[in-house]
């Protein structure tokens, strides 16, 4: 089941306080909020918003997406500062909250733009007209109209025909699954320092290569390249680097140094990066990482990688050229020119290098392993035009295949995000770059199946730049990185349409939402979601107008627009919780068809069952929030639930069989007892049937409790013997109000059941009807007298048993139990312990009652009863009794004393003379 939002209300104590959070986040689709007991990222919210003024409150659906902690006073618990985001399909609530501020005098006056000193309007804070312009605080005002208006309501039929057409329903988009907010992942870089024995044993050969090559680039222990053994010994590292790569489209070696350590760090091999110093253990780091710090550091080296397609002429020119010590006598900063300039000359596209003066500086902190790919992409596309052997097709397909490749190992969503929305950055650094033509490109690489993911990354990128426009309006660099982001979402969108990715509704509704996609270029099924949520819009601000023009038709085609309608509002209407409104057509769909029974003839099928006709698509998203609700909002959708009649109980049905919810559970049954004949029907077909789970009979015995008829005991029959105790109390209970007296063979059989709360209901039922014969009385007194060594495990279940035993005989009556003795002395025994009247009981009852035992409460019940049925003839033991007793017992036996002389000299009305 997916997780239940967590409820968080906020009441604000002025219309400014409001006003303030209002424009600052709510319309800005944010919300922030600082709580000891904020919720996780990923956690759904639904935000209760009380503002000043308004009756009804502004509830919002949204999500977490970002958790900072907060230091707290002194003393006090430490806080969370959260970030609530809303999804796109809040977007018309918003929109609805805003109508309705600007009709409030106050609220207006607050919501107004400054103006300047010429008279025209300031654009800030208060500035509601719409749009994305450079500074806006809002998005538009009417985010569902995208160039669509809603025509007056003189001409509103023609417009629902033509946006409902014939169609009975339009597929709904799948909110549950592509609306999920984007997965909760670390953007701290991974370096892996220990390895599984398969990861060892993986990287072994890696290892191998790594140091043959450091000792060919350092010359430590091998032939100059003129040196006739030279390529023989180059041509055995190239073997180590093929079986090094494997599979894996390049082998990347990064320099770091954190805290005065020196690292390599190794990746393309795992999905980590790799430490040279772990992988080589600790006496061959020792050796090679200070030589190595050397090499890179008169390199002044980076990074370098190595395809896997890499040729072995290329790759002897590589170490060659790397490993030439008169490269290293330029001047600083000219160490990397020359030697990439050595590359191009040799044609070597196959190795990626990144100097220090080819580093990139960024303005915001990303993670090494994206800086690292953002650098490379940069230096591979500014060597590009240096190959002046290539032709311009020739250059662009290597421009394709480095990005592919740099961009591949990278399958994290959010690191794909980080490259693309950087793409300018790029751009700004190597002239023969196109931004557009770069963004485009790199989006092509995305993998199919977390492109959709990528995109979450990149709206919430949107979301935050527009966040700070606002507090920076004007702010022309944050303005075109916007226009960056959105032109991203445009790449985006155009491959999901030609790939034709499913599960793709809510990106595109998105991207409606942002302004970013205008209607006309929405695919088809999103234009349907988008005309359905105005119809849901316009319902919910004029549902009395639809009713009243529904209501007043009488065309047979115009019911069925209507029908339509419902039916197509239906799913969202629930989706919001609008129960109300929902009742409001039911009730009025109802109402029309029992007044012209004969619609129930049209050839037009829908009219002969309009509730399952409007109901068709949503009775289980109803059954869903049946189970779901709270007890208050449950009783608005049982109500609905009724509405519905044989829908209805289907419904009920459901919950009954196949909940979990043991509340939901016990709601359908008091719903189906409520709905009558068709309940009773649903519940004999329950009963009668012999598939479902224990609990399921209970609680259709239950029910059939209050609607089963005398003559219908026989489908009780075989319950009273089920294998679970819970079922059997059930069915005594049905059979005792079902047969009344007639079931006393029943009851007095139960009373030997194993399970002692079968008993106490069997107990119950005896009192209750009451049964007043010999059997039944004797009956009840053998219970009092079980010995309690027989259940001494369950001695308190016992002790509850024999009280309901005594209030059954309270009900009965002073009646005779055989042997000359009435039931009032039955009782006078179970206040005495030892059941009878002598000086060992006085010598026990004091520290009996000090204990104050499971005992004590039977001694309480018996008095009470007592009270009810006894005659002078217990008052000398009473008396007896309350002379030894404790204080507490001492005050019941003399109350109980008093209530028998008080019906007249001992004799209550029952009693036979």
């Amino acid at each position: 089941m997916d997780q239940k939002p967590v409820q968080v209300k906020i009441r604000y104590n002025s219309p400014e306080a409001f006003v303030g959070q209002y424009l600052k986040y709510i319309i800005n689709s944010t919300f922030q909020l600082t709580s000891s007991q904020a919720p996780d990222i990923g956690t759904p919210i639904e935000l209760t918003i009380i503002i000043p003024g308004f009756d009804d409150p502004f509830v919002i659906g949204g999500w977490v997406t970002s958790v900072v902690s907060l230091e707290g006073e002194k003393d006090a618990p430490p806080k969370r500062g959260v970030t609530i985001r809303f999804d796109a399909i809040q977007a018309e609530r918003i929109e609805r909250l805003t109508k309705a501020l600007i009709r409030n005098d106050t609220y207006r006056r607050l919501l107004e733009p400054a103006k300047t000193a010429d008279g025209k309007p300031t654009r800030g804070a208060g500035d509601l007209s719409g749009g994305d312009s450079i500074g806006a605080a809002a998005p538009q005002t009417d985010p569902l109209s995208g160039g669509l208006t809603l025509p007056p309501q003189d001409r509103r039929f023609e417009w629902l025909r033509k946006v409902i057409r014939d169609r009975d329903s339009v597929p709904r988009a799948a909110r549950k699954q592509d609306a999920a907010p984007p997965p909760v992942v670390s953007t701290v870089d991974r370096v892996r320092r220990e390895f599984a024995p398969q990861e060892r044993e993986r990287m072994q050969p890696v290892a191998v290569f790594i140091l043959n090559l450091v000792k060919a680039m350092l010359r430590s222990g091998y032939y100059a390249p003129e040196h006739p053994g030279s390529k023989k010994a180059k041509e055995g590292i190239y073997t180590d680097f093929k079986v090094a790569a494997g599979d894996r489209s390049d082998i990347t070696l990064t320099s770091q140094e954190t805290q005065g350590r020196f690292d390599v760090l190794v990746s393309g091999i795992l999905d980590d990066q790799v430490s040279l110093r772990g992988l080589v253990g600790i006496e061959q780091a020792e050796i090679y990482m200070p030589k190595l710090k050397d090499y890179f550091s008169r390199k002044n080296l980076v990074s370098f990688s190595m395809k896997r397609d890499l040729p072995l002429a290329h790759f002897e020119d590589f170490i060659d050229i790397m490993s030439d010590p008169i490269r290293d006598r330029g001047t600083e900063g000219e160490v990397g020119s020359l030697l990439t300039s050595a590359l191009v000359d040799r044609g070597i596209t196959e190795v990626s290098t990144i100097f220090v003066d080819d580093m990139i500086i960024f303005e915001l902190k990303l993670p090494w392993r994206v800086e690292m790919a953002i650098q490379r992409l940069a230096k591979d596309l500014k060597v590009l035009p240096m190959f002046k052997d290539k032709t311009a097709e020739e250059i662009q397909d290597i421009k394709i295949r480095i990005i592919q490749d740099i961009m591949r190992p990278l399958r994290e969503p959010h690191m794909l995000k980080d490259i693309v929305v950087n793409a300018h950055v790029i751009a700004r650094h190597v002239a023969a770059v196109d931004t557009e033509e770069l963004e485009q490109t790199i989006v092509k690489t995305f993998p199919m199946e977390i492109l959709l993911p990528t995109s979450q990354y990149v709206f919430d990128e949107l979301t935050r730049l527009k966040e700070e426009l606002v507090q920076k309006p004007g702010h022309t660099g944050l303005a075109n990185r916007l226009e960056s982001v959105k032109r991203i979402l445009k790449w985006i969108s155009s491959r999901v349409l030609a790939e034709n990715l499913e599960a793709s509704n809510t990106f595109f509704e998105q991207l409606y939402f942002q302004n970013i996609l205008k209607y006309d270029e929405l695919p088809d099924p999103i234009k349907d979601h988008v005309n359905t949520l105005m119809l849901v819009k316009d319902y919910q601000e004029s549902h009395d107008f639809y009713i009243e023009k529904f209501v007043g038709t009488n065309k047979q085609d115009d019911i069925l627009l209507f029908l339509r309608l419902f039916r197509r509002i239906l799913p969202f209407l629930l989706e919001q919780r609008q129960y109300n409104l929902i009742s409001f057509f039911n009730r009025a769909v109802l109402s029309k068809f029992h007044d012209h029974p004969e619609y129930r003839n049209s050839e037009i099928v829908p009219l002969r069952t309009p509730i399952q006709f409007i109901w068709k698509d949503s009775i289980n998203i109803l059954g869903g929030l049946f189970e779901e609700e709270t007890k208050e909002a449950r009783d608005a959708v049982e109500r609905i639930v009724k509405l519905l009649g044989p829908a209805g109980v289907s419904i009920l049905v459901h919950v009954i069989i196949e909940s979990q919810n043991k509340y939901a559970r016990r709601s359908a049954v008091e719903t189906l007892i409520g709905m009558g004949d068709i309940g009773r029907a649903a519940i004999i077909k329950i009963l009668t049937s012999t598939a479902n789970n224990w609990y399921v009979y209970r609680n259709a015995l239950l029910a059939f409790s209050r609607l089963g008829r005398p003559g219908e005991a026989q489908l009780v029959n075989r319950f009273l013997s089920h294998d679970n105790p819970r079922v059997r109390e059930e069915a005594l209970a049905t059979t005792c109000v079902l047969e009344g007296p007639a079931a006393e063979p029943k009851l007095i059989k139960a009373l030997s059941d194993y399970d002692l709360g079968v008993r106490r209901r069997a107990v119950t039922c005896i009192g209750g009807i009451p049964l007043t014969s010999q059997r039944a009385v004797s009956a009840l007194v053998a219970v009092l007298s079980i010995d309690e060594e027989t259940f001494l495990k369950q001695k308190q279940a016992l002790i509850e048993l024999k009280v309901e035993a005594v209030n059954a005989l309270s009900l009965i009556g002073n009646r005779s139990v055989g042997d000359g003795r009435m039931v009032e002395e039955v009782l006078l025994d179970q206040v005495m312990p030892e059941k009878k009247w002598g000086k060992k009981i006085l010598e026990r009852i004091t520290p009996v009652l000090k204990k104050k035992n499971q005992d004590y409460i039977l001694q309480t019940a018996a008095l009470k009863a007592l009270w009810k049925v006894g005659t002078d003839r217990v008052l000398p033991g009473l008396a007896e009794f309350a002379a030894k007793a404790d204080t507490v017992m001492v005050n019941r036996a003399k109350e109980t004393i008093r209530q028998i002389q008080m019906r007249g000299r001992g004799r209550p009305e029952n009693t036979p003379a």
